[in-house]
């Protein structure tokens, strides 16, 4: 049976089996950290420039979110002014038709015309 020392050699064989392997010497030792810290500077810069990249893509999608909701909004801006523009013209048409109805009724129809029925006719 096996003795603590034992039991904890193992598991830094089962987790570095580079150094059981290579017997670790000065050499081995220096090359495996030089790797480490070459990997570990090469994720940090992928992950520099992964986080630049989606800074750029999540300002894009702000600038372009912006632009169209300005381009959106001056166009409902435009469509209520020319719906607006619109009612008024209908308006002051409606109250032109009214006084000239008002102004034009015939006596011996007794009203205005647009209170003339078919009924009233015959």
């Amino acid at each position: 049976m096996r003795g603590i020392s034992g039991w904890a050699t193992d598991r830094l064989c089962l987790a570095s089996s580079y150094f059981c392997r290579s017997n670790s010497v000065p050499e081995t030792w220096t090359r495996f950290c030089n790797n480490n810290i070459q990997r570990s500077q090469a994720e940090r810069h992928a992950s520099r420039d992964m986080r630049d990249r989606i800074h750029s893509l999540l300002q894009k999608a702000a600038d372009l979110t912006l632009y169209y909701w300005n381009k959106v909004n001056n166009a409902f801006t435009d469509k209520i002014r020319e719906q607006v523009h619109a009612r008024n013209q209908l308006q002051t048409h409606l109250a032109k038709v009214r006084h000239h109805t008002h102004t034009h009724t015939h006596t011996h129809l007794r009203g205005p015309i647009y209170k003339i029925s078919y009924y009233n006719l015959t």
